[in-house]
């Protein structure tokens, strides 16, 4: 619309950045010198605990974002609220993409999530105060769509050494 003055912003996880959408998206909106603010909320754990060169040293070189045009800021401890507030209030006049990259700890302030950090990744409802998932029927013995692909396609990768499975 030829509007100058509208800003964006986009929070991705550290897991998103392996990911074709979220490294298309900071492709072009490095060329396009748009005011878009993108957070990214690093917890160094995705899912699972991470793997592969886009992540850990590499992820927090500040020339990785500048060869694609954005303006590096971080990283901050993104469990401080007052710390990632005082960061938002010194770029928010820039312009241009921007990058703020906030370090979290997955699942803080819930101990058993910060114990179990893949386990409460996306829980399902739970009851807070001990943790037990409530969102199961009374027969255990039902297992979710994950679980029984899971166990299928483990069974099938034993047997078969040419089955590849992409999550």
């Amino acid at each position: 619309k030829g509007e100058t003055n509208r800003r964006h912003i986009a929070v991705i996880g550290d897991g998103a950045l392996t990911g074709g959408m979220a490294v298309e998206g900071l492709n072009n909106a490095g060329v396009s010198n748009a005011n878009i603010l993108v957070v990214l909320n690093d917890n160094g754990i995705a899912i699972d605990h991470n793997v592969g060169v886009i992540k850990g040293s590499v992820l927090k070189s500040r020339n990785l974002f500048h060869a694609i045009n954005f303006k590096y800021f971080g990283p901050v401890d993104g469990n401080n609220v007052l710390q990632v507030v005082r960061a938002l209030e010194e770029i928010r006049e820039l312009k241009g993409p921007k990058l703020l990259h906030v370090m979290t700890t997955k699942g803080k302030g819930f101990e058993k999530a910060e114990q179990q950090q893949t386990l409460y990744h996306a829980p399902g409802r739970f009851d807070r105060k001990t943790g037990e998932r409530t969102d199961r029927k009374k027969d255990e013995t039902v297992l979710t769509y994950q679980e029984v692909f899971g166990k299928t396609i483990t069974e099938l990768a034993e047997k078969d050494d040419k089955i590849v499975a992409v999550t």
